[in-house]
């Protein structure tokens, strides 16, 4: 049996782009892995130095005094905190996190610094080829997406940079997804359990769950809403009881509560949001007004929306997407590889330019969003950024996004998997 030669053309293809996306993911990792080894220390905290409370400032800069030697005596190569400053180490991240981290560690840094690279391109990789399926997009079109975004997107190059957990948060939604659409009970409640883990991990996808409960609360969707809740239980015992379990009144939410907005309501922290780059200001008090007025306003055009919704599915794909955009629109503090996840919503919103050629109008936004988003350093060399690493441009893009996902409520079109 003969192939034609398009099929060889396009697995040479798919091979070439598959190497080019791998190496994008793997060829911008830190010699320095900063968030990874503020996640990473505390769960040796106990091998290098006694310490009674993870966040407090004289057990972080003791932490840092003690930890180089400590790295060299064990032979780290990769362990270097040269970038930690006078307060210590920035543990800013929930002790769920922390425990996570140190149930998988093998207590080498290189090594576990090397299984968490490869898990975190993995995880991307993954979760880009479900999305794009799930989307309806062409294998040819995903590979080539794919390796667009890993040489040239620059939110997920900066997560991938300072090692953060973005792609793997990435992983956790594309399951969300995926356990949405099975509708039916036992798959709701183990959505609830996994959304509740991601979201104890790291909490910048809480208001994930406050637009669906609107949503299920106006359709009348009482029994999936209460099956999610279900789910959500479990998931929030074993987020408290897997760091007291490790740590031990070292490092519990309640320190965590307490004294992690020290470590970051700080000047340098405030200028990363929307709030603060328009402004200026610092006033924790204009933050959440700012915040909840953001999310009582989305939460109340999503309720009007969902009364004549019809596709259920793709209705709670938009609103996981709408509660991304909204903590990223207004949270106080947005590290710009926080933009990593939109990736999967430009996707869902641009599934009309590839399938249907009938929207020219909202293509043309969804790529102005994507130029946005991508394009920093470029701004940068232009004199239009007000940060490192992040600029009001890069607002700008989550903020046609929102509008686009927003968009797609009204006037929905079906998806490749309906």
């Amino acid at each position: 049996m003969r192939f034609p030669p398009s099929i060889y053309f396009n697995l040479a293809a798919l091979l070439i782009l598959g190497v080019v996306t791998f190496y994008g993911l793997r060829n911008w990792e830190a010699d320095i892995a900063t968030d990874f080894t503020n996640a990473w220390i505390p769960g040796q905290a106990s091998r290098i130095f006694p310490v009674d409370d993870i966040y407090s400032l004289q057990n972080r800069q003791t932490l840092v005094a003690y930890t180089p030697d400590w790295a060299r005596r064990e032979g780290f190569k990769r362990c270097n905190i040269s970038y930690v400053g006078a307060e210590g180490f920035e543990f800013t991240a929930t002790p769920f996190l922390y425990a996570l981290l140190a149930e998988a560690s093998t207590g080498n840094f290189d090594r576990d610094y090397f299984n968490f690279r490869t898990a975190c391109t993995l995880a991307f990789i993954a979760a880009f080829i479900y999305f794009a399926w799930a989307f309806g997009y062409p294998l040819m079109m995903t590979a080539c997406l794919m390796a667009f975004f890993a040489h040239c997107y620059w939110p997920l190059l900066m997560d991938i940079y300072v090692s953060n957990i973005n792609r793997i948060q990435l992983l956790a939604l594309a399951v969300i997804v995926a356990l949405l659409a099975l509708q039916e009970w036992p798959w709701e409640i183990l959505t609830g359990f996994v959304y509740g883990l991601a979201a104890a991990a790291k909490p910048n996808l809480i208001y994930i769950a406050v637009l669906l409960f609107v949503h299920w609360g106006v359709r009348k969707r009482w029994v999936r809403l209460g099956n999610f809740a279900l789910g959500l239980l479990p998931a929030v015992f074993f987020a408290w009881w897997l760091p007291h379990r490790y740590f031990g009144p070292t490092c519990t939410w309640n320190q965590w509560l307490t004294e992690h907005p020290q470590i970051l309501y700080t000047d340098w922290y405030l200028t990363g949001g929307v709030l603060g780059k328009l402004t200026g200001t610092k006033n924790m008090l204009f933050f959440s007004v700012y915040g909840i007025s953001f999310l009582a306003a989305t939460a109340a055009a999503v309720a009007m929306m969902s009364r004549s919704s019809l596709n259920h599915w793709q209705t709670e794909i938009a609103l996981m997407g709408l509660g991304v955009s909204v903590y990223i629109l207004s949270g106080p503090i947005v590290h710009s590889h926080y933009f990593t996840l939109l990736i999967p919503w430009w996707l869902f919103v641009m599934r009309r330019f590839w399938r249907w050629r009938s929207s020219w109008g909202r293509t043309a936004w969804g790529l102005a969003a994507l130029f946005l988003l991508s394009s920093h350093p470029l701004f940068s060399l232009w004199g239009l950024t007000q940060a490192p690493n992040h600029s009001l441009l890069t607002f700008a893009g989550a903020a046609i996004l929102f509008a686009l996902i927003f968009e797609d409520i009204r006037s929905p079109l079906p998806l490749a998997a309906d």
